[in-house]
């Protein structure tokens, strides 16, 4: 079971974790919500992310727009798109399946290659964002994924050319139903100064959560009162700016009590909590654990080998 309530990201908010080899840079996992509460903060991949949902519901918010999704639905994260996903359903199980595109570029150059998948490597086309459970195309993307995931698993010889078949059938079946989509209908010009927007406004965060940081202070920074910087936050962000910054904050809190010795006070007070009270009450809200019992739950299941943070 792996849990990606935490993620290595950058500066830029690239999620640096590597998927998969470099002999075959491919990989799933398996996210359920454990504690009720799930968050999975803001951050981008260069990679192409395949978001199969397989139980429950939650929501995803995708370069500032949100989609609520539940058993059956599809989501495409495109390359560079910043995205986070949450959800407070228990019942919740989702795969993410993760590959550069250049994955599945034929040593041949051929019509396949110079129509379709270069086309996609250089953002001429994109994958459609979300296919619902009742289009028509969802059903068998639905079950190509289900049989990746499967395959992926197993590990069974020649598991690798059942991955990348797979993968070539699903971008055969989105042709098919006319469902990639060109620069034009993605809206990716008109959108790009607010994507590099967006994601400055999550580094910045990123970069200052551990200091007293006020909505003001923000908004200040890029240049917006700090009434129009809030109706722009929820917007674009699904929750307001200290719901935010007090997830983000627990986020880091989480990974310290998963990884040192820390006293719970100490953890507090570098993740930006200068109130012990405070911040163990935003912790049991956040997560369904006070403090010290998810140091409980994650140490008892890392060591029954249940429990892995992305």
């Amino acid at each position: 079971m792996k849990s990606e309530g935490t993620l290595a990201v950058d500066k830029q908010l690239h999620e640096i974790k590597p998927h998969g080899t470099a002999l075959f840079s491919f990989a799933t996992y398996r996210m359920i919500n454990p504690s009720d509460t799930l968050f999975v903060t803001s951050h981008w991949h260069r990679e192409v992310e395949i978001l199969c949902f397989q139980k429950g519901c939650a929501q995803v918010l995708l370069s500032g727009r949100e989609y609520p999704v539940k058993a059956g639905d599809i989501l495409f994260v495109n390359q560079g798109e910043l995205h986070q996903i949450s959800s407070t359903d228990p019942g919740l199980l989702y795969h993410a399946c993760d590959f550069p595109l250049d994955f599945l570029c034929f040593a041949g150059y051929d019509y396949a290659q110079s129509n379709y998948l270069d086309p996609l490597s250089d953002k001429e086309l994109f994958f459609p964002t979300l296919l619902s459970h009742d289009s028509l195309a969802a059903v068998p993307v639905y079950e190509e994924l289900l049989d990746i995931i499967e395959t992926f698993d197993r590990k069974l010889p020649g598991y690798e050319l059942r991955v990348k078949a797979s993968l070539l059938k699903i971008i055969s079946c989105l042709i098919q139903n006319r469902l990639l989509l060109t620069t034009e209908e993605m809206g990716k010009k008109a959108n790009a100064g607010k994507d590099r927007q967006l994601k400055e406004i999550v580094s910045y965060i990123q970069e200052h959560y551990d200091e007293k940081l006020y909505l003001e202070d923000i908004a200040d920074a890029f240049h917006m009162s700090g009434k129009y910087f809030s109706r722009y936050f929820k917007q674009n962000f699904g929750r307001n700016f200290v719901e935010y910054l007090n997830n983000f904050r627990i986020e880091k809190a989480c990974t310290r009590l998963a990884s040192t010795d820390m006293t719970i006070l100490e953890i507090s007070l570098l993740v930006g909590f200068d109130n012990l009270s405070y911040f163990i009450r935003k912790f049991k809200e956040i997560t369904g654990f006070t403090p010290s019992s998810y140091r409980d739950f994650v140490t008892s299941n890392t060591l029954r080998g249940t429990v892995t943070c992305e």
